[in-house]
């Protein structure tokens, strides 16, 4: 019921889609790149899904004034993950994106996922407004939207999402409202 990333992997297997009881992926800080395949949504019984922290990163350089620092040496996952068919994954918990390269935006049919309790989409490049409709996320604990390039208004009714516990979006410096 769970499935971790074997050892080698560059991009994620196209087979994995053929588990149609997998519960749990965890591909998390693998290395990989590439996009996600269209496999992915045929995971019906998926819960929690974690893709994060798949950039890889070269500590070696070292600036003019001595500072090391590190630079991008591969994007990690990329493609428009929350748009296309996510509301095919109903059962989805827990959703973690957390340092990659997904791009596009949060399509309005995020709210097909009454069950969402965790979205973390941390450093990214999604490049859209907020979506009115993810304030229909009753079950929402964690919303972290941070370091991407949102725009537009915040939605008014986020701040009444009862069961958010946790909730950030600083870094998108394109971003107006209040809360």
């Amino acid at each position: 019921k769970m499935l971790s990333t074997p050892p080698g992997y560059q991009t994620i297997p196209t087979e994995f889609g053929l588990l149609s009881n997998l519960m749990y992926l965890d591909f998390k800080d693998n290395g990989l790149s590439g996009y996600i395949p269209d496999s992915f949504f045929d995971l019906k019984s998926l819960v929690r899904l974690d893709l994060s922290y798949n950039v890889n990163y070269d500590s070696n350089c070292t600036g003019s004034n001595g500072d090391i620092f590190e630079i991008p040496i591969s994007f990690g996952i990329e493609g428009t993950i929350l748009e296309d068919k996510i509301e095919n994954l109903r059962y989805l918990m827990d959703i973690d994106l957390t340092d990659n390269y997904f791009s596009g935006t949060i399509t309005p049919k995020i709210s097909a996922l009454k069950n969402l309790e965790r979205l973390v989409v941390d450093n990214n490049v999604f490049k859209s407004t907020i979506p009115n409709e993810i304030t229909k996320l009753e079950n929402i604990r964690e919303l972290w939207l941070s370091m991407n390039y949102f725009t537009g208004k915040i939605p008014d009714d986020i701040g009444n999402l009862r069961s958010l516990e946790s909730f950030s979006m600083w870094g998108n410096e394109d971003l107006t409202g209040s809360l």
